[in-house]
């Protein structure tokens, strides 16, 4: 079954659609995923954000963490973990993708996805 747009898709079928080589999938290779990890942002979810958001054009301010946030160490820049298998290269990119951590991939999440993957259609050709 696919899903739709409202609903947004799930980890197992993205993963699904993902290993489809036919021309109902978007086959993707684990080199293919492994770049994919590279130039997407890295999900921020469960942290802190590092700045406060910008206001009418002045520059946003460093967060300064105070409380339990305080006490754990702040990394320079967020790395993802080398992913070993597949199935775990699915799952990073899908969180990179998931820009709202709500375990679905919605319309702008999924165009994010076929924009790295070669679509470069108008707004009218994504609908």
């Amino acid at each position: 079954g696919g899903c739709s747009p409202a609903e947004g898709m799930t980890e197992e079928l993205w993963s699904r659609m993902v290993d489809d080589a036919s021309d109902d999938g978007c086959f993707c290779s684990d080199e293919e995923l492994a770049d994919l990890i590279t130039y997407l942002p890295p999900p921020s979810r469960d942290d802190a954000p590092d700045t406060a958001p910008a206001v009418a054009g002045v520059a946003a301010a460093p967060v300064v963490p105070s409380g339990p946030a305080a006490a754990r160490p702040q990394a320079s820049a967020p790395q993802a973990p080398e992913p070993r298998t597949r199935a775990r290269l699915q799952v990073a990119v899908f969180k990179h993708l998931d820009i709202d951590g709500d375990g679905r991939l919605r319309r702008n999440e999924l165009r994010t996805f076929a924009e790295h993957t070669g679509f470069d259609g108008e707004e009218g050709e994504w609908d």
